[in-house]
């Protein structure tokens, strides 16, 4: 039944040498686990190994406990772009199933020595391994059996606390991206593809670009944003609002709703990736299109303090007829 996960190990580590490894999702790719692939990088190199991080498709407590919400800090692909970005020998890439989440400790890691010829296992802060949770001691007692050492990584440390991915979310969902982004060692991102409104941003002179959908994406809490918007490698200003739009009375939909500085253009149906530099308001409910007009104008000029351009450089007044996509 683990046939898959040994074929997918198996090819993972090219060279043959025998192994460093790290197991983890590393969702985020943060500096915890930039620090924990350092130790790998770094005592493979000390050892004559070859340093392998293995991470899994799924988050393990999406099949663990599916019945409890999960979200992800990175889509899969941008995941596999920074752990590849990291120095390491190789990236084994497994699916984590009923299957897999079956196996014990042992059998696990018998499966890991046998595909990646295993010699050392580097863990993260606290890290355990199968379904019986093995850790500590007796982890370093089970490898010292099967013929592998085990190692600990420190945690990495922000503000005097340990970086972890739920920390990060944590931050993000009280708004604090400028927190997210020291934890995760860059500005925390959503990318979307956009998709068609209701105009109302058009309407009111400052068209919109709308992400989504995001099922199973960590989205920052309600509020407007100065945001990086990047556009087939092109990188421009954006204030960007994430809520229900109460002035409207929209309902409980949230939205992700971008409006891309000083840019005129259909975009429909592309790829979008916001950067969150800072929160800049929380979500109002204004008496009218008015007062709403008025803000939006502040939201802009307020984003390009935030994002370094002078507020002189252009105009912000509603643009009538300028297309971004999207409201």
């Amino acid at each position: 039944m683990t046939d898959n996960l040994e074929r997918e190990l198996a090819s993972a580590n090219p060279s043959g040498r025998p192994a460093a490894v790290a197991v983890g999702t590393f969702d985020g790719v943060h500096l915890g686990h930039r620090k924990l692939l350092g130790l790998v990088r770094d005592e493979a190199r000390e050892r004559g190994l070859a340093s392998v991080a293995l991470t899994f498709r799924q988050q393990p407590r999406s099949v663990i406990r599916p019945d409890l919400p999960f979200s992800y800090l990175c889509e899969f692909d941008e995941r596999l772009e920074l752990l590849r970005g990291l120095g390491l020998d190789a990236l084994a890439v497994a699916d984590f199933d009923e299957n897999v989440r079956r196996l014990s400790a042992e059998q696990f890691l018998t499966i890991v020595q046998s595909a990646l010829k295993l010699k050392l296992l580097v863990l993260g802060p606290n890290a355990k391994q199968g379904h019986d949770q093995l850790g500590g001691a007796a982890l370093r007692g089970l490898g010292r059996r099967l013929g592998f050492d085990v190692i600990s990584a420190e945690p990495a440390v922000v503000d005097g606390g340990p970086v972890s991915s739920s920390a990060i979310r944590k931050a993000l969902a009280e708004g604090h991206v400028g927190g997210a982004a020291e934890m995760l060692g860059r500005l925390f991102s959503l990318t979307g593809d956009v998709q068609p409104g209701d105009r109302r941003g058009r309407e009111l002179g400052f068209p919109t670009a709308n992400l989504g959908p995001f099922a199973h994406a960590t989205v920052p809490m309600d509020g407007i944003y100065a945001t990086w918007a990047w556009l087939d490698g092109e990188r421009h200003q954006a204030a960007t609002s994430i809520g229900v739009r109460p002035t409207f009375g929209q309902g409980n939909e949230r939205r992700v709703e971008a409006y891309i500085l000083d840019f005129e253009g259909d975009i429909y149906g592309r790829r979008l990736r916001l950067e969150f530099a800072e929160r800049l308001r929380g979500e109002i409910a204004y008496t009218g299109p008015g007062p709403l007009i008025e803000q939006i104008k502040k939201d802009v000029s307020m984003t390009r303090a935030v994002l370094g351009q002078p507020d002189s450089a252009r105009s912000d007044g509603p643009k009538r007829g300028s297309r971004s996509g999207g409201a």
